[in-house]
């Protein structure tokens, strides 16, 4: 897995965040957050 720009571990199969649905990017950022 890589990083991505924002420095988070790339989830999406090599995607960048400018392909995510929103509420998807959202929802991992919660989940790390709370991590």
């Amino acid at each position: 897995m890589e990083n991505n720009k924002n420095g988070h571990l790339e989830l999406t199969g090599g995607h960048s965040w400018d392909s995510i649905p929103d509420s998807l990017q959202n929802a991992i950022e919660e989940r790390e957050a709370s991590s």
